[in-house]
């Protein structure tokens, strides 16, 4: 079942530019299917990127890992695991570059819907840390 869903990223903080607070409102679309869960939406205003669309999704068994998709004109995928580095890949286009994510916080309150996932996570490239993330996103 796809239902419409408010979602509202509370804060995104960016180590290396000082911190900033970002409120980010729009409508996501929530799927559950077997367990699996899907929210979709649309990130290009926030993004600054026309036709970016990200995709978080989870297990309800495995709720702290947490798979984060863009598509569009970035594209991206990372997993987020608290204590866990993962490595992915950052594609602009024109060059892609290897990264690492490595979160210190993945909390997951998630459920038909309504909830909250908060991240606390560092992204490295070539081994030297690059920036620092921390994100609260509330469903419901």
């Amino acid at each position: 079942d796809i239902e419409d869903a408010a979602l509202r990223l509370l804060s995104a903080e960016e180590e290396d530019a000082g911190p900033v607070r970002t409120e980010f409102v729009t409508t996501a679309k929530y799927a559950d299917e077997n367990g699996r869960v899907t929210i979709t939406y649309d990130e290009s205003e926030l993004l600054q990127t026309p036709g970016t669309v990200s995709q978080i999704t989870f297990s309800c068994d495995e709720p702290g890992l947490v798979a984060i998709v863009r598509s569009g004109a970035i594209k991206s995928m990372f997993v987020l695991e608290a204590g866990r580095r993962h490595m992915s890949e950052y594609n602009m286009g024109f060059i892609t570059i290897p990264m690492c994510f490595c979160a210190s916080k993945v909390k997951n309150t998630v459920k038909d819907g309504v909830g909250k996932i908060e991240l606390d996570y560092r992204i490295e490239m070539n081994g030297s840390q690059t920036q620092r993330t921390k994100m609260t996103i509330v469903l419901g």
